[in-house]
This record gives structure tokens, sequence and C-alpha cells, in this order.
């Protein structure tokens, strides 16, 4: 499915997604041995705060976390053995878990590609037109995920020899690991993006009225607020028409019902937020598409320039960019389009800029989304996505892509848009 997108003046657009009309080494091991237990309270209280580190300072070695042989430990693949590096990582998770009596055990093992190669591997491989062949031809693939063997596994349901000749023409046989799936090995569905329940996740994939052609959009929702003595789900303003029901599923999808759309500031030089009535987990839905993890809120934060923000968009997953400026336009407003015949363009005020110049910042169908940081290991919301420029290739969903984001500060929100205002905190 195709879906088309309003474009903004200026290379701005707004983020909604429209349908119109439609080895262990020198350094291996670490410190004590530690109770299972206590090694799996650690491991999971730092792996996403981790990960997060060694993909912003060995992005090009480092391919990711798991379980130590046994599952007593931590498991860090990398592409080559390094005592300086694996020395920087044992300092860095020492620092993470201070105030423990120990450390968890830590090996270092190797790793084919880098986990960034490995997402590039899987965004080349994985189009939704190949995929629309594969169920076509009866092929029903369950699972698809990088390893660090270098190859995509492909878990599929009842694998036929007719099944694999077709992935291995499709995707090439050196690129993929085929494993055949039996009934109790089907993964079973679990809560994410486009299935989640009440209390909601800022991250969830929205869909509703759209604002300005009447026909379906899609968005994303943001984190929750209390106001006015009720609880509220945030996302842009642009999105959907006031007094609409608004469900969780992707654009042209179906989904729970998560409330009414009650209210937007769509002003002229007024920000680009709005309000669901319903109830928020004060949990964000972090990582990739595929691999989804919910993180809670701890508070709200302001973006300083240089910083690294990430846009958690139900339609790109998990995507960085570095804040450029906190006052665009020498007064942080931005002129955009949201219909060109007739011609409909506001000012958006408030609005910060980040970019990302060699990937994805954000895509059509992210409007509303959570950006957040980390803060001492903690996650923090600086806005919610409302526009976007440039561009770049999409990862995962075919709408349009940028490398420029565009959103409103949530301590503005908080402070002036919603007077009194709290953020919900998990």
């Amino acid at each position: 499915m195709r879906f088309s997108f309003r474009t903004g003046l200026a290379m701005f657009a707004l983020i909604s997604s429209t349908l119109m009309t439609a080895y262990p080494s020198a350094a291996a091991t670490a410190a004590l041995n530690m109770p299972v237990s206590e090694t799996q309270s650690i491991l999971g209280s730092v792996s996403d705060q981790l990960t997060t580190w060694l993909q912003e300072n060995y992005a090009t070695t480092f391919n990711s976390l798991g379980a130590a042989p046994g599952g007593n430990g931590l498991a860090v693949y990398l592409t080559s053995m390094s005592s300086e590096v694996e020395s920087a990582i044992m300092s860095e998770i020492a620092s993470m878990v201070g105030g423990l009596p120990n450390e968890p055990n830590v090996i270092f093992l190797p790793s084919a590609h880098s986990g960034i190669y490995e997402s590039h591997i899987l965004s080349e491989i994985t189009p939704l037109s190949e995929f629309q062949t594969l169920t076509a031809n009866g092929v029903d693939v369950r699972e698809i995920l990088p390893f660090p063997d270098g190859l995509v596994h492909i878990g599929v349901y009842n694998l036929t020899p007719a099944n694999k000749n077709l992935l291995d023409t499709i995707f090439g046989a050196g690129n993929i690991l085929i494993q055949n799936l039996t009934a109790n090995e089907v993964p079973v569905a679990t809560f994410s993006r486009t299935n989640d329940a009440s209390p909601w996740n800022g991250g969830d994939a929205i869909l509703g009225t759209d604002y300005v052609t009447g026909g379906e959009a899609g968005c994303t929702s943001g984190p929750g607020i209390t106001y006015g003595g009720n609880v509220y789900v945030l996302t842009a303003g642009h999105c959907f028409k006031t007094g609409t029901s608004i469900s969780n599923a992707m654009l042209g999808g179906s989904g729970a019902t998560m409330g009414d759309f009650v209210s937007q500031d769509m002003t002229y030089g007024g920000d680009d937020t709005g309000r669901i009535a319903a109830q928020s987990s004060g949990y964000v839905w972090t990582g990739a598409i595929g691999s989804p993890k919910s993180v809670p809120v701890y508070s709200d934060a302001s973006s300083p320039v240089n910083f690294t923000v990430y846009n958690e968009g139900a339609y790109s997953g998990e995507v960085s960019s570095v804040v450029q400026t906190t006052s665009i336009n020498g007064n942080g407003c931005i002129l955009v389009t949201l219909q060109s015949s007739p011609l409909l363009q506001r000012y958006e005020c408030n609005i910060i800029e980040s970019s990302n110049p060699s990937a994805i910042a954000n895509q059509a169908g992210d409007s509303g989304a959570p950006v957040i940081r980390y803060v001492s290991g903690n996650l923090d919301v600086v806005g919610i996505v409302s526009a976007g420029g440039g561009s770049a290739p999409c990862q995962y969903n075919p709408t349009t892509c940028y490398n420029q984001l565009f959103y409103t500060a949530m301590n503005e929100i908080l402070s002036t848009e919603y007077p009194g205002a709290g953020l919900i905190r998990g």
C-alpha cells in the first residue's frame, strides 16, 4: 500500500501519514561472580542505556548485547577485539551500576558485522513488495531478525522446499538463514506499538479522521499528562479533527479504540499539540520496529544544542538526531503548509530543530511521537514530533522519510500550552 502525504513549505512537512482518497579476550571477564537473579536484575536495568552508549561511541564495532552462556552475565558482541575498547566498556558498565555491591559478569564475543551494517542488510532485503510476493505465494514468514553471525534469520511457519527456493531467490541465499517453525514455535503475539491496550504507551500507532481532508490519518501517540483533573495522551495538533474517535492502528488498519480527540492548538503562532481523552501508562515504546521495549518516563527535560535526541515514532521506530537550534528562524517558529489547494498554512512555534545528516530522523506517521533523551540513564521527554525536512531512505514503512526533525518543546507544552499540567511518569 502506498501512502500519500502533505508536504510543507520550505522543506517542512507535517509528520502525519495521510491516506487521501486514499572469544573471550584479555579483558573478557569482569569482576565477581554473582547470583543469576542479581545479574539479570542489573542487566535489565542498564541494557537499554548501555546499548545507546555503545551505538553512540562504537557504532562501527558494536553489534548487540545478549545473555552470556549459561545466562549468568552479559555478552557484548563486537566486530573486532581490543583490550582498550573492552576496558572502556567495562568502565562504563561499572559507572552505570554504581552503588551496587558487584558488577555483572561480562564477556566479549565476536560478531561478523556491526549493528548498523545489519540494519542496512535488513532494510535492503526486506522491502514491502517482497513480502507481498511471499504472501501471494503462500510463504508464511513469522520472524525476521539480524544476528551477530552476519545473516538475517527468517522463521517460516510450515516451511516447504518451494518456500525455501523462493526466499533464496528473492533475498539471496548468502544473506539469510531460513528456519522452519512448527505450531509450538510460532511467536505469540505480545503488546507492541500496534497492539497495545489501556493505559496507553507513548509511541503507539494511532488512527483517526484527518484534520484537513476528512479521510484517514495515521500519527503516533505522545506522552501522557494530567490537566484540569483529567488524564490525556498527547499527540500533534494537526493530526485529527476534534470530536473524532482515535484507535490504536497503523494507517489502513484497525485496532482498539483509545478515546476521542478532544482538543488541538491550530492557532497561527501556536503550538502543534492535541489531546486524546485516554489513559496513559507513563511509559514510552523505544527501540526498533520489530523489537520494541517499554521504558518508563522519568521526567521532562530541555534540548541542549549538540545533544542527541531520539524520535520514538510508530512508523520509523527509534531514530536519533542531534539538536541544531532551539530558536529556529530566530523565533522558534516554522511555516508549514497543511494543504496546497486551496492553500492552507500556519505558523507553528516553540519548535526545536534536530537533524541526522546521514540517516533518517523521522518519517510520515511519526507526528505526535515522544522525542526523548537519556539523562543519567533515565528517559526524559523533550518534546513531541511536529514536522520534518530534507530527505532520507525509509527503514520499514513505505511513507516519506526525512533527515530533519522539528518538534514542539515539552517544557513549553507543560508550562504555557497546558498551564499546571503534569507529565505522567512510569
